[in-house]
């Protein structure tokens, strides 16, 4: 798809909404429609103006940072000039979409009013976001730049021990963390401390150190409790439940593996095989291979730039492939024995936890959601240390398949003060149960003995970095961090006003404000970005935005519009959209008389003949050698649907395919 053409696709989505679905939400709230009208239309007009001299431009950056400002009022109060929207004379307000802003904030004065319409935060939250999330193809520099920012985060944290920068096969010897506290004189974080009039650093008791002291005596408390972890022991305890324990993840890896040799091991350093003996997970000796044939060599993990919107990459390590193996069996270790000591408040697959609470915040002012920046590039291998001094069988096998150097393009290769960057297997759930302890901390005083007992403590939630907290302990939590060298995003974090964001829900007054946003529409003449397409038609129609929902139909080609069924909505227990085939949602339950219909004897159900996108698998070749190693490195069983074959994504094509009707009932 051509970049004009996605231009008149966005054009014609935001037309949509203020043509139509503004007028339909704003139809019993409004005392003058005349005025409303004309001031759409003078809307429309802008819209149309503005994408032909600015382009993409105006709706990846200019609609985005209107966006952002609503977000930023509704938490002041009262609503600041906006760059490239001009006020209308006389007023406060924007001139662009004038009449609804009135119906969020005082024309005269700014100020929020004292019940604003629901609706018209969500109106304009719509315009303004629906190509803030676009993947489309990210300007040079804007790379060059994350990579610069990725390298000046790194060395901005405090440096870690020994331990975890030299390469040895020595097991640390942590002295049951003795040795590391969060409250040390020398720690980093403290060193912006004034000086006293003796010339030491002693924040007050009641400041940082007492957070801090807080901070480790919880940390202690919790790490204590868990059980130790041996790899080895772990892995045989999983294989006799039935599982696999050890296997790869689908990322890519550093050394440039591809899936059809990652069973073919070219290194495996010393410290690594100090903790996963190469005895125990690469009994390389069954195929007549000698150890000598493995590098010692810890090989650096290899940076690289996936788009995450307009404006914005995402930096990503490729992990070395030994390294990748191991951290997936920690990462299982740490869900199946860690996490479910968490109370509940830490779903590593369940964000609807983080948006309930979201939602009940919005209404109760109560709780407070916390958004941090480049939360995993700035967790640092001091702030992970101390953390878990008390946990060591767990610290040092977390040390062990750490990579602690990385290539960054145009930089070379750095050593790392970070834990770890995205990309290895356990960053997620460690910055989760690090972020969990900070706020924990705080709600419970550093006591331990208080998880769970009061109020503040069951309000918390950790999805990665969304947290979600009371609003008593808001502010000493963004301290803690703050001091722990990690960064809330302010500008994303909320606390005082009605509104609160959480892993993907918008709610104002318990009332939901989420946008609809497009994320991959690029080209819809292939198969898949049609069926995205189909994804944000249902949403648009879920929440409302009919018109935008019928506008973005006629984008797609008539063969498919015609060929695709109506269906009923089906949630899951969550709240999620329950998966099925490609179809048009309904609230009135589905319609299928335009399709093709069979009755279909050997299952005695009645089909009907619809769209579908089919991706046949493909299966690259292995070496009979590389099959067996699979099985033996990952002792398969029948219960995972196991096949030693390489499985890769082949080309995606449509195809008309009979379904059971009752699928859309």
């Amino acid at each position: 798809m051509k970049s004009q053409t996605l231009t008149g696709l966005l054009e014609a989505s935001i037309v949509a909404i203020l043509r139509g679905d503004a007028k339909a939400f704003l139809l019993g709230c409004c005392d003058d429609l005349t005025s409303l009208n004309v001031c759409l239309e003078k809307d429309v007009l802008r819209v149309i103006h503005n994408i032909e001299h600015r382009g993409m431009g105006f709706i990846t950056h200019d609609l985005p940072n209107l966006g952002a400002a609503l977000l930023a009022a509704l938490e002041s109060k009262s609503i600041a000039p906006i760059d490239a929207f001009k006020r209308r004379k006389g007023s406060k307000l924007p001139a662009f979409m004038h009449e609804i802003w009135r119906l969020v904030f005082c024309n005269t004065t700014g100020e929020l009013l004292e019940t604003p319409n629901e609706d018209a935060i969500l109106l304009i939250r719509a315009v303004s976001d629906i190509g803030k999330k676009l993947e489309v193809k990210i300007h040079p520099k804007y790379e060059r730049r994350a990579y610069a920012q990725y390298i000046a985060t790194d060395a901005g944290l405090p440096a870690p021990s020994k331990y975890w920068t030299t390469d040895d096969s020595h097991i640390p010897v942590w002295n049951n963390g003795s040795l590391v506290c969060f409250s040390d004189d020398m720690a980093h974080p403290l060193s912006c401390v004034p000086r006293n009039a003796d010339g030491v650093r002693r924040p007050a008791l009641t400041g940082s150190r007492w957070l801090l002291a807080n901070l480790q005596r919880f940390c202690d408390g919790f790490n204590i409790r868990q059980p130790e972890y041996y790899p080895s022991t772990h892995v045989a305890k999983r294989r006799s439940e039935g599982f696999s324990g050890v296997r790869h993840g689908p990322g890519a890896t550093a050394t440039g593996n591809a899936q059809s040799d990652k069973y073919d091991f070219q290194n495996w350093s010393s410290r690594l095989d100090a903790v996963f003996p190469k005895e125990d997970f690469l009994p390389i000796a069954l195929f007549g291979e000698s150890e000598e044939n493995l590098s010692d060599e810890c090989v650096p993990s290899r940076v690289c730039a996936v788009p995450k919107d307009a404006k914005k990459v995402r930096l990503i390590a490729c992990e070395p492939l030994e390294n990748q193996w191991t951290q997936q069996l920690t990462a299982d270790f740490i869900s199946q024995n860690i996490l479910p000591n968490c109370h509940g408040q830490i779903k590593l697959n369940d964000q609807s936890l983080s948006r309930k609470a979201a939602a009940k915040g919005s209404i109760t002012g109560h709780l407070a959601t916390i958004d941090l920046s480049d939360a995993s590039d700035r967790l640092s291998c001091y702030v992970v240390e101390r953390a878990f001094r008390k946990n060591v069988t767990l610290l040092t096998a977390l040390r062990a398949h750490r990579t602690p150097r990385t290539i960054v393009p145009g930089h070379g290769v750095i050593n790392l003060k970070k834990f770890a960057s995205q990309g290895s297997a356990v960053t997620f759930p460690i910055q989760s149960i690090v972020f969990w302890l900070i706020c924990q901390s705080i709600a419970c005083n550093g006591d331990y003995t208080k998880l769970g007992k009061t109020p503040r403590s069951r309000s918390i939630r950790v999805y990665g970095d969304d947290l979600v907290c009371h609003t008593d302990d808001y502010e000493n939590i963004c301290c803690l961090i703050d001091y722990l060298q990690l960064k809330v995003n302010r500008l994303k974090s909320y606390s005082h006003g009605r509104f609160r964001e959480s892993c993907g829900g918008d709610y104002y007054n318990g009332v939901d404000v989420t946008p609809i946003k497009l994320k991959k529409i690029i080209d819809l003449r292939k198969p898949s970005t049609r069926t995205a397409l189909i994804d944000v038609i249902n949403n648009a129609f879920k929440a409302g935005f009919w018109h935008l929902s019928n506008a973005l139909i006629d984008q797609l080609p008539s063969s498919v519009v015609k060929r695709l069924p109506v269906g009923a909505i089906k949630l899951r227990k969550d709240g999620a959209r329950a998966e099925g085939p490609p179809s048009f949602e309904s609230f009135t339950g589905g319609y299928t008389d335009h399709l093709h219909k069979r009755w279909n004897e050997d299952l005695q159900v009645e089909e009907v003949r619809s769209w579908s996108l089919h991706t046949k698998a493909l299966r690259l070749d292995r070496s009979w050698r590389g099959r067996v190693k699979k099985g033996v490195y990952e002792i398969p069983y029948l219960s995972e649907g196991y096949t030693s074959d390489i499985l890769a994504r082949g080309k995606d094509r449509e195809v008309l395919t009979w379904k059971d009707v009752r699928l859309f009932s």
